[in-house]
């Protein structure tokens, strides 16, 4: 099979499209045959540490696609059967496999699989910290980076949760179509021109420093981050010892769990496709070498 192969030794780390061996399913395993895939931030990162796995050095994470071969002992999917799903890497590939009890759930018949293979990075992360925020219904949330992969899954996760969403973004024509309650285009105005005060501040860009929203919070009002690291921990620290609103951050939970429930929201139509750019397989080795953007999808086969 086709798969893009990651070289720790190349300076600076690259994947290039190479041929590899086309993987065999354990017990339990299905084999996917990969119709689309994306290209996410969290690839990057794992692949910008050196994260790939030696044994097999396929990055890539989201994929779309449908059951070729099952192990004997398989009971929740059949051959021909239309998948999407996470796994930490080895879907940059023609084929990968995947565990029947991992992060993988029956693809949505309404779902296009570019559409479904861009769901759980963005979702399972946005669903996560909207937890972590404790985002109830008939409160207001502000959130930082509204147009991007996590920040549209974001809002609409906020609005099925019963918020009054607002949102800042470096394009007005994509928070336009959002359908927000207020937004800002952060490239001509400062976030403090906003005179709201919020229940929840969701930082998805991870670039908002706690003191400086700090008084657009309620008393009791939460600031999330994505932005985790030793800084952010000593300022959520201090933020449990002190009165007034709180500060939180962490790493999103990527879980079998978050996958269902996102499939029944997805199956109901609460949750919609997002807006992406797809470019073919023979692009992929183009779109490692200048970087991701934000989204963007690839389609691996027709």
């Amino acid at each position: 099979m086709q798969a893009m192969i990651f070289s720790k030794k190349a300076r600076p780390p690259k994947a290039t499209l190479q041929m590899w061996i086309t993987p065999t399913p354990g017990a339990t395993e299905l084999r996917v045959r990969v119709d689309s895939i994306t290209l996410n931030a969290g690839d990057r990162a794992r692949m910008d540490m050196g994260l790939i796995s030696k044994k097999t050095p396929i990055p890539g994470s989201e994929f779309s696609g449908t059951v070729e071969a099952t192990g004997d002992r398989v009971t929740r999917f059949r051959l021909g059967d239309e998948v999407f799903g996470y796994i930490n890497s080895g879907a940059h590939a023609e084929y990968l496999t995947i565990d029947q009890d991992a992060m993988v759930q029956h693809k949505p018949l309404s779902w296009r699989h570019e559409d479904a293979a861009a769901v759980p990075y963005g979702a399972m992360a946005a669903l996560s910290f909207l937890e972590t925020a404790n985002l109830k219904a008939g409160q207001s949330i502000l959130i930082n980076g509204a147009t991007g992969v996590v920040g549209q899954y974001a809002v609409q996760l906020a609005k099925l949760a019963g918020a009054e969403v607002w949102g800042t973004g470096g394009d007005s024509s994509k928070l336009a179509a959002l359908a927000l309650a207020g937004t800002l285009n952060y490239r001509h105005q400062s976030i403090d021109a906003l005179a709201t005060r919020f229940d929840v501040i969701f930082d998805v860009k991870g670039n908002l420093a706690f003191n400086a929203v700090r008084p657009m919070l309620k008393p009791k009002g939460r600031m999330v981050t994505t932005n985790f690291g030793l800084g952010t921990l000593l300022t959520m620290v201090r933020s449990v010892l002190l009165p007034g609103p709180a500060f939180r951050t962490g790493i999103a939970k990527y879980t079998p769990v978050r996958l269902t429930r996102l499939t029944g929201l997805m199956e109901s139509g609460a949750l919609r496709p997002i807006r992406h750019q797809a470019f073919p397989i023979q692009a992929v080795e183009q779109a490692y070498r200048h970087g991701y953007q934000d989204p963007a999808w690839v389609a691996q086969q027709p």
